[in-house]
């Protein structure tokens, strides 16, 4: 993220001087996770506008609806990010965009995070999301590779953490976190070991509590409980 953020006005600058539309849009979607990570999502809304552009219309990227959604969900908006989903899947080619397992097990943890999310708000309407999301679990559980497993593990702590089940979370979370060191997705680790810290308590749960937020801080996250939220719902009360 720290990269992200230092480069992205100046390959911008290098892609408009070229004349290199694609680059450019490729810029400006990466420096969309890099403004999240400066916690300016109004910054990360003006970069993802650019898939609103007529280029941008025709672009495969808008067939991926993390561009847009993860703007709603580090907002808090899961109803947002629900129909950026929604939006994604009526562009064509977003089926085949998603065949290929890493893409399907992000589409898949994306989609699972929002419903968690909407679910937490949704009162007697949490079961519709709640079911989606462990729709979505089984299916990540099914690809057998460490960031899917990782993935799945994620989102079966949520679920356990929105039913009040401390232990199945924690289990869970434990999974999360040796998937996602396992395939070096850092960050969402460091989320789950924030969460686990925090279930835990007493002395170890404060160490792995600092351990997450000075692991995210070097990822170049400003507001690390911002981030995990977005990341691991579920857990607003812990």
């Amino acid at each position: 993220m720290n990269e992200i953020a230092a480069h992205t006005e100046p390959w911008l600058t290098d892609a408009r001087a070229l004349g290199d539309r694609f680059g450019e849009l490729v810029v400006e979607l990466m420096g969309s996770q890099g403004s999240l990570a400066l916690d300016d999502p109004a910054a990360a809304r003006r970069a993802v506008a650019v898939l609103d552009t007529d280029f941008g219309r025709e672009s495969p990227f808008n067939a991926e609806p993390g561009w847009r959604g993860e703007v709603a969900l580090y907002e808090g908006n899961a109803a947002e990010a629900l129909e950026a989903y929604q939006r994604a899947r009526r562009v064509r080619g977003f089926y085949s965009a998603h065949r290929i397992p890493y893409g399907r097990s992000w589409l898949s943890l994306f989609l699972a995070r929002a419903c968690v999310m909407r679910a937490e708000d949704a009162g007697q309407g949490a079961a519709r999301w709640i079911k989606i999301a462990t729709r979505e679990a089984r299916r990540l559980e099914g690809l057998h590779f460490p960031a899917a497993l990782g993935s799945a593990a994620l989102v079966r702590a949520s679920l356990a953490a929105l039913r009040g089940d401390r232990e199945h979370a924690l289990s869970a979370l434990e999974r999360a976190a040796d998937g996602f060191t396992a395939s070096g997705v850092h960050l969402y680790a460091a989320a789950a070991r924030d969460r686990i810290g925090r279930l835990r308590k007493g002395d170890e749960g404060a160490r792995l509590v600092t351990e997450a937020d000075l692991q995210a801080q070097a990822l170049g996250v400003r507001n690390r409980e911002r981030w995990f939220r977005s990341l691991l719902p579920g857990f607003s009360d812990e």
